[in-house]
């Protein structure tokens, strides 16, 4: 809840003063993006603390928050070039290509680890 706050008032003043509105909000989208991957590293440690013995590759959710860990990171640097080069005003094409297949890919990977996780909701009340 106070990073929810603290990320509000954050952008907030981000928008006011660094970025007003009619700029790119590369700033706010880049610390959204690490507070998620902090997130997710944090919840990998619980997963861990949890049950260390657990084999993760058949957990719906390990496989949920590595899609997370993984998307995010990129998007980090995407987000970082892309502020960088809409200043320059250089071609941002080849980027953005790059960010819908990332996006695809991470999606596609929800879309498996639902269905992996249903799956297994369903077996168990088979039983």
């Amino acid at each position: 809840m106070l990073t929810a706050i603290l990320f509000t008032i954050i952008s907030t003043v981000n928008s006011l003063t660094y970025q007003p509105l009619n700029n790119f909000p590369s700033i706010n989208l880049i610390l959204n993006n690490i507070l998620l991957v902090v997130f997710s590293l944090f919840y990998f440690k619980h997963l861990i603390d949890l049950n260390p013995f657990e084999d993760l590759k058949k957990n719906s959710t390990f496989l949920f928050n590595t899609a997370v860990l993984v998307y995010f990171t990129i998007q980090i640097f995407i987000w970082g070039i892309m502020n960088y080069l809409m200043q320059t005003h250089q071609n941002n094409e080849s980027l953005i290509i790059f960010g819908v297949i990332v996006s695809i890919l991470y999606y596609a990977t929800i879309a498996i680890v639902t269905l992996i996780d249903l799956q297994n909701t369903q077996s168990k009340y088979k039983q």
